[in-house]
Order: structure tokens, then sequence, then C-alpha cells
């Protein structure tokens, strides 16, 4: 999510840090700590949208795996 000005924002709070620890996790393809680290952030932030997305590009993930050369560019569907 956004939170400032690349370089001008740290990631000091608890719940920042739990999110970012789940996306450095999802970035690596550690399908199952994303999960759970993604979990854990929408039993405080139920509402979140972007972890919402997150958890469902993890099931989509993990039946074609994007391979050691992804960039973490999702892509949906399509041709």
């Amino acid at each position: 999510e956004l939170l400032g000005k690349i370089n001008k924002v740290s990631i000091t709070s608890p719940h920042q840090q739990a999110f970012h620890k789940a996306l450095l996790a999802y970035r690596r393809q550690d399908w199952e700590e994303a999960r759970i680290g993604f979990q854990a952030f929408l039993q405080l932030h139920p509402e979140d949208g972007p972890a919402q997305v997150f958890l469902q590009r993890i099931t989509s993930l993990e039946s074609k795996a994007p391979g050691p050369e992804w960039d973490g560019v999702y892509q949906q569907g399509g041709k």
C-alpha cells in the first residue's frame, strides 16, 4: 500500500512491519509464510483490500509457480 514517497517512509509500526514481512515472503514465493502473514494482518485489518488480493493471488500462484526468474509481477488470467 502507498504510505508516502520512496525513501521518505520508514516501516515502523507493528502493523506495517507485519504486512511488509508477508510481502517479502510473497516475493520469495514462500506461499505458506505469506499466507499466514496476510491472514494475521487481516485479523487486525479485516477490510484491507491489498492483503485480500495477495491472498487470492497466492492461491493462483501456488497452482502454477512463476519460477525463479519471477520479478513479482502478477499477470491476471487472459492470454
